[in-house]
């Protein structure tokens, strides 16, 4: 009986200690330094699917009109792709009401300064991409493929972005062409 508990605990040990073992880069800090930088990133999603959609609105029917759209579109690919994740490690995809003052406020200074609002977003979206590089390499290994994706889009964005402050068309051709991949 005592030769069972012990070989039961011994069983129970090991196998907490290769598990604890095998968790790659998602343990301790790492895991914390994840979760918060997953969050920001549904924070993010959530604002520019709101965001995007009501600027494709807005901009309808203008020369940039369609780029809009089609950044639109982007972002509601991106919901339906972002939202298992965020279900999975238990966290939300709805703006929370700092996420929605900062909405508020970029739109009101879309509206009064258009061009250097642009400018504002082409910066920090192509900065952002860094941090979801990190967001990529602090995930666990199963979900790499979803994290690669995540940089990619925004890559993308970042790319077509910088494009629409000098050429409307290229801007539309590269998040066209973006989008075609994912289909």
């Amino acid at each position: 009986m005592i030769k069972s508990v012990a070989s039961q605990v011994s069983l129970f040990v090991g196998i907490l200690a290769m598990s604890l073992f095998s968790c790659t880069s998602v343990n301790g800090k790492d895991s914390s330094d994840f979760i918060e930088l997953f969050k920001h990133e549904l924070q993010n999603r959530a604002l520019a699917v709101v965001a995007v959609a009501n600027a494709a609105e807005d901009r309808k029917g203008k020369p940039d009109g369609e780029f809009w759209h089609l950044y639109s579109q982007l972002e509601q690919i991106n919901q339906k792709k972002f939202i298992p994740y965020a279900e999975k490690y238990q966290l939300t995809y709805t703006m929370n009401m700092g996420t929605k003052i900062k909405l508020t406020l970029s739109e009101l200074y879309s509206s009064i300064y258009p061009k250097h609002h642009l400018s504002l977003l082409v910066e920090a979206t192509a900065k952002y991409v860094d941090k979801l590089k990190e967001l990529k390499k602090l995930s666990p290994a199963d979900d790499k493929e979803f994290f690669r994706y995540v940089v990619l889009q925004e890559k993308a964005q970042a790319e077509s972005l910088k494009l629409l402050e000098a050429d409307t068309g290229l801007a539309i051709e590269k998040m066209r062409a973006f989008i075609a991949t994912l289909k």
